[in-house]
């Protein structure tokens, strides 16, 4: 009988470490592959803000290949600046609109001021006619000089 013991404990035994070894090799591998998984996650997550920062840039470039072929801004004989409003709004206004849901919302803020000085067209709260331009003139500065430094801001981050 006691022959017969041994054997159900070597038995149980055996069997509780077998038992034992899959659970800790099943967990072992959860583990992986959920590192496998999130890793997976993080890349996706990172091809589309690459992505999605690409577009943004190609936006960028369009607005300043159109303030560079165009004549959006001059100096007038005040010395104040003044916005040619026709070719901001045939060349330029047409790119940031239909990319506005893709520009940060600093960008987006600047375009909508920049179009309700436009599109208003009230400049009974300036005292003269060249301060309200000057006001449209510093708006679409504002928004050049904002694609300007994030073209800065992009160029410092790859370099570090």
């Amino acid at each position: 009988m006691d022959c017969a013991w041994i054997a159900v404990f070597g038995t149980l035994g055996g069997s509780a470490l077998a038992t034992l070894g899959t659970v800790v090799s099943t967990k072992l591998k959860e583990r992986s592959d959920n590192k496998i998984r999130i890793w997976n996650l993080e890349d996706i997550e990172m091809k589309r803000l690459q992505d999605k920062k690409e577009e943004e840039f190609r936006v960028y470039n369009e607005v300043l290949k159109a303030d560079g072929e165009h004549t959006i801004t001059a100096i007038n004989d005040h010395g104040l600046g003044e916005l040619n409003g026709e070719n901001y709004k045939q060349h330029v206004r047409p790119i940031l609109y239909r990319n506005l849901h893709i520009l940060p919302s600093s960008l987006r803020k600047k375009t909508r001021k920049l179009d309700s000085l436009l599109v208003t067209e009230e400049f009974y709260n300036y005292n003269a006619l060249q301060e309200w331009q000057d006001e449209q003139y510093g708006a679409y500065q504002n928004i050049i000089s904002t694609i300007e430094s994030r073209y800065s801001e992009s160029t410092n981050t790859k370099s570090e």
